[in-house]
């Protein structure tokens, strides 16, 4: 190995020693307070005691729990988005046996350790993130229940492994595909937006990284926000792609300002 080559392999495992000391770090921190990661679904109706004084919220949570009327809470640490998207992914295969819809996301995920690593992820800093996702995929659908794969989610390092290569995701996405981003992004360049953005942890999803997730995975998606605007009852809706068949999206979501829960129609 040439000291060039030396170097790098020494600069990229001190990245990937980075990224693991972070994950448990924020990890312990947001255990402390708030000890779930997914829970069991439970009833809409329960949102309605946390909004009593917002009348905005408490009409839409009224009219959104008509057709949905349960959902799952899950951990609100800045990884909500990618963590609901991936399980809502995961458990639609198990329930209904989709093998059509296993094997697009087995090819695509097969297919994105080379995506990354054309943008510059060097393997050693993907590997293990990307063998804990297949390793749940080859379970899919017959050899994991549905209460297995929330006990996965449930799992410390699981559950950090998998949202680590969600992020990795969308982040190669952004990167191999600029031209579509790069006017939204105010100042820097699109891979300082993903390293500050995309990258750590506990950054949030906005508009950019959804959008960015969901072309990459090519699986629709739908959001129902919620404002504390009175006069509206119907929460906004957010779908994509646009043109989706809505009969066809299984992932939806509950948006309140910073944090996404999944919620399933009747």
């Amino acid at each position: 190995m040439s000291q060039q080559s030396s170097n790098q392999y020494a600069y990229h495992q001190e990245l990937y020693e980075q990224h693991i000391q972070q994950l448990d770090q924020i990890k312990n921190e947001i255990e402390a307070q708030d000890p779930f990661i997914i829970t069991q679904p439970i009833e809409l109706q329960i949102l309605e005691s946390e909004y009593l004084e917002n009348q905005g919220f408490l009409q839409k949570i009224q009219k959104i729990r008509q057709l949905y009327p349960q959902f799952r809470r899950v951990r609100r640490d800045g990884s909500c988005f990618y963590r609901a998207v991936l399980f809502r992914i995961f458990e639609y295969i198990i329930e209904s046996k989709d093998q059509p819809l296993l094997n697009k996301f087995s090819t695509i995920i097969a297919n994105s350790k080379a995506d990354l690593t054309a943008v510059g992820y060097e393997q050693i800093v993907i590997d293990d993130f990307y063998d804990e996702i297949m390793k749940q995929i080859k379970l899919c659908p017959n050899n994991i229940t549905i209460q297995g794969i929330v006990e996965a989610f449930c799992n410390k390092v699981t559950s950090d492994y998998l949202i680590m290569y969600m992020r990795m995701m969308t982040s190669g996405y952004i990167k191999a595909n600029s031209f579509l981003f790069e006017g939204y992004i105010e100042t820097g360049t699109v891979e300082l937006f993903c390293q500050q953005e995309v990258d750590p942890i506990d950054r949030e999803a906005d508009q950019m990284q959804i959008i960015a997730l969901q072309n990459y995975l090519q699986i629709p998606i739908r959001i129902f926000y919620l404002d504390g605007n009175v006069a509206t009852f119907d929460a906004t809706i957010f779908q994509i792609p646009e043109d989706a068949d809505p009969k066809s999206i299984f992932i939806n979501l509950l948006y309140r300002p910073g944090h996404y829960d999944i919620l399933y129609p009747k």
